[in-house]
């Protein structure tokens, strides 16, 4: 009887310890003056570096904070609201978060790991690809595994000079930016970093 009473006592605290995790929290968190750059849901995305603790590590955060503004070149010190949604769809966020307090924003440099800015090598094909009436360049991504079938490349890659014709191959370094004309909004700039290669194709 002893025993079953010591199981059922565990149980009915890992059940409250499951309930109290599904429930709003406030936390602490250190936003980095930098933003780093991630896998999103379909491809690379600016996300918040933040970390919990100040021993822990930079990781990357792509859900909105309301009411906090993000300048980059600051370290901020914030209270964050958790608020855990009961039923996410496919693909959205399982809580929502909002700023309670601002601590501390100052100047600094927070030593992003390189690996949130990645670099990788591009294959352009020798044409453009069409789609909805728009051309994009034809590229292949061999880091990554996409070697087979040309795919459309919606981004602009600066330094880079297209000819049709030509096959190329770049090495692509990658940062964030300012979105033009969109106050507050970030994007992932790609620069050619390196032409490796280029070739002339039949058409």
């Amino acid at each position: 009887m002893k025993r079953i009473l010591i199981l059922c006592s565990t149980l009915i605290a890992l059940a409250f310890a499951s309930c109290a995790r599904d429930e709003e929290r406030v936390e602490l968190w250190t936003v980095a003056s930098e933003m780093g750059i991630a896998h999103g849901v379909f491809n690379l995305q600016p996300a918040l570096m933040i970390r919990t603790d100040e021993s822990a590590a930079w990781r990357p955060m792509f859900d909105n904070i309301e009411g906090f503004i993000y300048e980059p070149g600051y370290e901020y010190r914030i209270r964050v609201r958790i608020n855990p949604v009961a039923e996410p769809m496919a693909d959205a966020p399982s809580s929502k978060y909002a700023l309670v307090e601002l601590y501390e924003k100052r100047p600094a440099s927070s030593n992003i790991p390189t690996e949130y800015y990645p670099e990788f090598t591009m294959e352009v094909g020798p044409s453009f690809s069409h789609v909805d009436g728009v051309d994009y360049l034809s590229v292949r991504l061999p880091d990554y595994g996409v070697v087979t079938e040309w795919q459309p490349w919606p981004w602009p890659i600066d330094g880079f000079d297209y000819e049709e014709g030509h096959i190329y191959r770049l090495r692509i370094g990658t940062s964030v930016t300012p979105a033009p004309e969109e106050p507050g909004r970030f994007v992932v700039k790609y620069t050619m970093l390196e032409l490796l290669d280029v070739t002339d194709a039949q058409l």
